[in-house]
């Protein structure tokens, strides 16, 4: 999409704006979102607004569904709110969570929806179509984590990654030859926002063509050469420029940091364990003795390190189990035999085989089951088909809200009472 004002020109795509003064100057990125939480409202809406326009929608006479993370903030909940009720008049509005879309889409309202994105990975429980918030675990190792994870190596080996936008004429050269192509001639400054854009996307490729997680955890075992090429077959991948690189064992070890993040350890990505984050209020009031205190109590009254200070990582399979084992023991095995895997960075070969291996070596009293989209659209958008799904369905017409009903009850008791 583009919309224009004055000489800035915004284009609307994904999860980044596009910025522009005109043909020929400086173009930019913004980004929209961050952690699936919107961070810049005004171009949301222009994306929005282009979006109801070209699919000839009437505002007046569709509902609008939108899918929310379940860690989104209070503000940006009312912002939607508004957005849709005020500013897009739509006769009704409704806020999902995102994980529960996911489970509906699968057909099982109740599952526990492992989400690997971009930014985030998550692991939240849903139950009859409500999602667990208070035992919803999320770390950064996620699909960023991996394309930094290779961005390094290929920088151990002096590999440089040029984006197809630089690129006029290219001849096929070997892992071993020096790069061969004709640099594009451009027209008006590049910025580095824009540049940083056009490589990763260069890395998706890589990470979707090389990637592969190993059935088990790689240890420093030294293997003969012919082992090495049993144990880790090589793959090669042509970039833009027509440079071809190739990786072995780089691949598998890229791949496995997602399960294991401590081995992997970064300094652009904090030690992370998920902890879930309960932000609302506890009125509760226990009427017995206060218990006695622990010793990590006690050091941390006194000033000393506890065993909460201490860094830890959680990898893919321990988020996994950790969730599991925060959930009522009523519900664990139901949930443990409904395991969905979604988002984009899940379609790495091999990750949903060792994520049932090692769930079911943590848990081998419960019956793990693994469920996943065989289409990578709809491993992609399962949320948005969700949400088609959930919205069609003849029982939900009762929960729209209503443009009335929000002005009546006022944004605060709407959240609080229909959009827990």
């Amino acid at each position: 999409m583009a919309q224009a004002n004055s000489l800035l020109q915004v284009y609307g795509g994904g999860e980044y704006i596009f910025c522009s003064l005109g043909h020929g100057a400086a173009r930019w990125l913004v980004a929209r979102l961050r952690d699936g939480i919107i961070q810049d409202w005004d171009s949301a809406v222009e994306q929005w607004q282009y979006i109801f326009d070209n699919l000839h929608a009437d505002y007046t006479e569709q509902p609008l569904l939108l899918t929310e993370p379940v860690w989104n903030t209070e503000e940006n909940r009312k912002k939607s709110l508004e957005v849709s009720l005020e500013q897009f008049q739509f006769p009704g509005f409704y806020l999902a969570s995102s994980p529960t879309c996911v489970a509906f889409a699968q057909g099982r309202p109740s599952a526990l929806v492992v989400d690997i994105g971009h930014d985030v990975v998550s692991v939240t429980p849903v139950v009859d179509g409500m999602c667990l918030a208070r035992t919803t675990l999320k770390t950064h190792y996620a699909g960023n984590y991996l394309s930094t994870q290779l961005q390094k190596k290929l920088e151990a080996t002096k590999t440089e990654v040029v984006p197809l936008y630089k690129v006029k004429s290219k001849v096929f050269t070997s892992p071993t030859e020096t790069p061969n192509w004709v640099p594009k001639t451009l027209t008006g400054p590049i910025t580095q926002s824009f540049d940083d854009y056009q490589i990763e996307k260069t890395l998706h490729g890589i990470k979707e063509s090389l990637l592969r997680v190993p059935r088990e955890p790689l240890t420093d075992t030294k293997l003969t050469d012919e082992e090495e090429a049993e144990t880790h077959p090589k793959r090669s991948y042509e970039l833009p420029n027509g440079h071809a690189i190739e990786f072995g064992r780089e691949r598998f070890e890229i791949a496995d940091s997602i399960f294991d993040p401590k081995n992997y350890a970064i300094p652009e990505f904090a030690p992370e364990s998920g902890e879930p984050e309960i932000n609302s209020k506890n009125d509760y009031v226990p009427l017995k003795r206060p218990l006695k205190k622990t010793a990590d109590e006690e050091d941390e009254k006194s000033g000393k390190k506890t065993k909460k200070d201490i860094p830890d990582y959680r990898g893919l399979s321990e988020l996994t189990s950790y969730a599991l084992s925060l959930v009522d023991v009523d519900i664990r095995a139901q949930l443990a035999h409904n395991i969905i895997v979604t988002g984009g960075s899940s379609l790495i070969t091999g990750l949903n085989e060792r994520l049932y291996l090692e769930l079911t070596r943590d848990h081998p009293g419960l019956k793990i089951r693994v469920h996943s989209s065989g289409s990578t659209a709809e491993r992609k958008f399962q949320s948005w088909i969700g949400g088609s799904v959930l919205s069609s369905l003849g029982t939900f017409h009762q929960l729209w809200v209503s443009k009335k009903e929000y002005e009546e009850v006022g944004v605060d008791r709407l959240l609080a009472q229909r959009f827990r």
